[in-house]
């Protein structure tokens, strides 16, 4: 029995050309490249090479319009997602709002983040941050208990990933 679903998934296929020859499976870092990029490209440079700076006004609203269909497909409240550069980024961003007190300085975080946010949280370190990475038994998945321990009254943020990059193992969050 064919599934409808996973049959009309596939017509998409054919627009990945590389697909005719690999097998993609790494999204986090490089996508695999629709044949519409090309022309998309072009139309980008076109724009960049005739406006200059002011093509910001034509470019920064797409920012904003992506954002507000991720929100959409996430079912996330209007207004409520931001769109960044990468995950790194939008990290070192949040760890700067924490003021890491005494009382309140704790920082727990998993060991299978992807490998950069370790070093935004180990940076925070000289503004006060305790930091306390949860190891992983398998390097699959993140021990849920062993999470929870870990967090307690002098705990700030708790940094985890809803799904792990390199294993896709979904962690229990909201008991976390």
């Amino acid at each position: 029995m064919v599934d409808p679903v996973a049959e009309s998934l596939l017509e998409y296929r054919a627009q990945f050309p590389a697909l005719e020859t690999c097998v993609h499976l790494i999204s986090h870092s490089l996508g695999c490249v629709p044949a519409q990029a090309k022309a998309d490209l072009a139309e980008f440079f076109e724009v960049w090479q005739t406006k200059s700076i002011t093509a910001w006004s034509d470019w920064l609203p797409e920012v904003d319009r992506a954002a507000e269909r991720i929100s959409k497909i996430i079912s996330a409240p209007q207004g409520t997602v931001i769109m960044q550069h990468n995950v790194s980024q939008i990290m070192a961003t949040m760890a700067s709002c924490f003021e890491y007190t005494p009382e309140r300085n704790k920082v727990v975080y998993e060991a299978l983040q992807f490998p950069t946010v370790s070093y935004v949280w180990q940076a925070e370190k000289r503004r006060g941050a305790d930091c306390v990475l949860v190891p992983s038994k398998d390097g699959t998945t993140i021990d849920t208990d062993a999470m929870c321990a870990a967090i307690d009254e002098k705990t700030a943020v708790v940094p985890i990933s809803h799904v792990v990059f390199s294993s896709a193992y979904i962690q229990d969050v909201k008991k976390i």
